[in-house]
């Protein structure tokens, strides 16, 4: 295992440049004490874009529930990848299922605004049970309006959310409309 030393003093520097140009802050890789010094520098909302939840599935790359408070504190998103080394209970198979119920864990955890699916499709050699891809998206909707979640909490997870940091990464207001 690697030492976690968190960000040198020139990472530090980069978050903050980043922040100045409009460049979101993607921690899906990140260590735990490099998403903590992240939390602490940022001004504006990150992602942890491809993700799940540490408390269903303990895998060194899931966030904690501090995690996922924290980043939903700072006005950031955790998207739930659908990955089932991620979401499946023993790392294997994997269903819809296992991905709705770390979505349902992280709304219940961090809440409705730092929820997003963050499929992680580009790096993944497996699937869950019956996804074959993005054309797929309506079963985790399907999933989730199932287990009795409401249209505004879906359409949340599903693209506001992640809009949301995207337009605040750019420094453009969101209006309820859901147009920067």
């Amino acid at each position: 295992p690697h030492e976690d030393h968190g960000l040198s003093a020139l990472g530090a520097k980069l978050v903050g440049l980043a922040q100045d140009l409009g460049i979101v802050l993607d921690l899906a890789h990140a260590s735990p004490r490099t998403l903590k010094d992240v939390l602490t520098l940022a001004r504006r909302p990150l992602l942890v874009s491809h993700t799940a939840c540490a408390a269903l599935r303990p895998h060194r790359r899931n966030l904690t529930d501090v995690q996922i408070r924290d980043v939903a504190a700072a006005g950031g998103v955790v998207g739930i990848s659908v990955y089932p080394g991620f979401v499946a209970p023993d790392g294997k198979g994997g269903t819809l299922a296992h991905v709705a119920d770390h979505i349902q864990h992280a709304l219940a955890v961090g809440g409705s605004d730092a929820v997003a699916i963050g499929t992680d499709l580009d790096g993944i050699t497996r699937l869950p049970e019956g996804f074959s891809g993005v054309q797929d998206f309506p079963m985790i909707q399907r999933e989730l309006e199932r287990r009795g979640m409401s249209a505004e909490t879906i359409e949340r997870i599903a693209w506001k959310n992640a809009a949301r940091v995207l337009r605040a990464a750019l420094g453009r207001e969101e209006t309820d409309s859901g147009r920067g």
